[in-house]
């Protein structure tokens, strides 16, 4: 059985909308229309147009519109149909869809069953989300053989970068400009990133510049306070916070035990 609780049909909201809700018991079902932030993973992550996310029971949903009026489709409602409770999709992550026109024609009949609820509109619902839900699964499953296609053309790509990044520690990298080398977008180049190495690329950038830091401090009697700039950071506690983090001990600390032992 399904209960719609509430449907909104390519609604708009102002460029400074928000939303923190707990959705209790219900589901949650979003179609972006156009680009909005979600609170993925403990981050802010943009999420694009013409895609679906799918929250279940039992947690906190934040979202917000991206630099401009955000427009989506959206489902509240409660079930314990299978197809929904077991779906395939992976849930509160972005899939992207192909057919954009297919799915608003099926948020459109939600909706007009929801609020003219028709004689036999239960059996209407059912159909719809069973359709709604397979459309998902195919855009997904979709997705998912594009990228495992994708992500080994990449690979030869990546490990060119990681040569470029332990070559020229100390260049300006930042995800953007790496994923523009790839020609990919910022979300998709972290996440082949790190299925292929297990770790970010930001935390490849800072263990070749720590590595950088720590070549100064045992070859050159450098002062501290100008070895951090010539490793690519532009202050001195930044530098200071990722060394102890990676070496377990401050620079100072750790010249002073290069310098007891050699």
């Amino acid at each position: 059985m399904i209960n719609t609780i509430h449907v909104g049909y390519q609604y708009k909201h102002a460029d400074d909308f928000k939303m923190t809700i707990g959705i209790g018991r219900y589901w949650l079902l979003i179609n972006t229309l156009s680009p909005a932030e979600f609170f993925i993973n403990e981050e802010w992550v943009v999420c694009n147009e013409n895609q679906i996310i799918i929250f279940p029971p039992g947690i906190y949903v934040d979202y917000r519109a991206h630099k401009t009026e955000y427009k989506n489709n959206y489902i509240l409602f409660t079930t314990d149909e299978d197809f929904i409770v077991n779906t395939p999709c992976p849930l509160g992550t972005p899939i992207s869809v192909s057919s954009q026109l297919v799915f608003n024609y099926i948020f459109h009949m939600i909706a007009i069953d929801n609020f003219s609820k028709p004689k036999n509109t239960e059996s209407n619902i059912l159909l719809l989300y069973r359709l709604l839900f397979n459309k998902i699964e195919e855009n997904y499953i979709k997705l998912k053989n594009n990228e495992l296609n994708n992500h080994s053309s990449y690979e030869q790509d990546l490990y060119m970068l990681n040569a470029n990044i332990a070559e020229n520690p100390k260049f300006d990298w930042t995800i953007d400009y790496m994923a523009s080398q790839l020609n990919l977008c910022k979300g998709y180049f972290q996440k082949i990133y790190k299925k292929q190495f297990g770790f970010s690329c930001m935390e490849f950038v800072y263990h070749n510049r720590i590595e950088l830091a720590k070549s100064y401090l045992r070859s050159t009697s450098l002062r501290i306070k100008d070895i951090y700039s010539l490793c690519g950071y532009n202050n001195p506690e930044h530098f200071s916070r990722h060394f102890k983090r990676i070496t377990s001990m401050s620079p100072q600390e750790y010249r002073e035990l290069y310098n007891k032992h050699k």
